[in-house]
């Protein structure tokens, strides 16, 4: 699921290498989040829901393989 436009931004797990892509995947998870709060729309928060969840997924990738600690 590539979700920026250039394909030198964030496409997947493969390119999360660095903390300037946990970000971008941490400003993506908000931005749907603020958006699920707001739709009242079933059909609308189901595919809000539906691209949420690889988000996380890809956030638990960069977290496990480049701690912050």
């Amino acid at each position: 699921m590539c979700l920026f436009k250039s394909s030198n931004d964030y496409s997947g797990p493969h390119t999360l290498s660095d903390p300037s892509e946990r970000r971008k995947v941490e400003r993506k998870i908000k931005q749907l989040k603020k958006q699920l709060e707001a739709t009242t729309d079933k059909q609308e928060r189901k595919r809000l829901e539906d691209d949420l969840f690889p988000l996380r997924v890809d956030l638990n990738y960069v977290l496990v393989r480049n701690p912050i600690w």
